[in-house]
C-alpha cells in the first residue's frame, strides 16, 4: 500500500521514471485480483468466528476487511486524472472486483471509502492568488535593481496552482 502511494505522488504521467513500476503493479492487482483473495478471507474467518466464537485468533474478520478498506482506498486515490486510460481501468477492475464478490451486500467500511472519493469529487487547479501577488512583487523589485530582494521572494514563492 505505501509502496503504490509513494509512486503515486511521482508517476502522473509515463515519462517518469517509476511510472512503469506504478502501472505495472496497479495491473497485478486488477490481473490476480488480490480484493477476492481479501474478501475470501474476510468471509471464511467472519464465519469461523461466529461457528465457533473465536475472539483469540491473529487474525479477525475486522483485520481482513480493513486492510480490504485500505486496499479500495488506496486503489482510488492512487488514480489521477493525468493517468493514461489504461491505469483507470486497472483501478476500476481491481475495486469493483471487490465489490461483485460481495454479491450485493457491500460492508459499510468499504462503501465509505468508495463514497469518500465519489464525494470528494474532482480536483480543480486555479491560479494561486498569492503566486500572483508574489510574481507581482518580483516584478517590481527587478523594475528597482534590488537583485537580493529579487533572490529571497523567488525562494519563498509559492505554487503556481491550488488544487480547489
Amino acid at each position: 500500500k505505501h509502496f503504490l502511494l509513494r509512486l503515486k505522488t511521482h508517476c502522473t504521467s509515463q515519462t517518469q521514471a517509476n511510472f512503469m513500476n506504478y502501472f505495472r503493479l496497479l495491473e497485478q492487482l486488477s490481473v490476480v485480483r488480490i480484493g477476492v483473495v481479501l474478501v475470501e478471507l474476510y468471509r471464511t474467518l467472519d464465519s469461523e468466528t461466529s461457528l465457533e466464537g473465536k475472539k483469540d485468533a491473529l487474525a479477525t474478520s475486522e483485520d481482513a476487511l480493513e486492510i480490504l478498506a485500505d486496499l479500495v482506498r488506496t486503489i482510488l486515490i492512487s488514480a489521477h486524472i493525468d493517468h493514461p486510460a489504461e491505469v483507470t481501468q486497472h483501478a476500476i477492475t481491481a475495486v469493483s472486483a471487490c465489490i461483485e464478490e460481495f454479491d450485493g451486500t457491500v460492508p459499510i467500511s468499504v462503501m465509505d471509502e468508495i463514497l469518500m472519493c465519489i464525494g470528494a469529487g474532482p480536483v480543480v487547479y486555479v491560479t494561486n492568488p498569492a503566486a500572483v501577488e508574489a510574481a507581482a512583487a518580483i516584478a517590481e523589485a527587478k523594475k528597482k535593481g534590488k537583485k537580493d530582494q529579487v533572490e529571497r521572494l523567488k525562494k519563498k514563492m509559492p505554487p503556481q496552482q491550488i488544487q480547489q
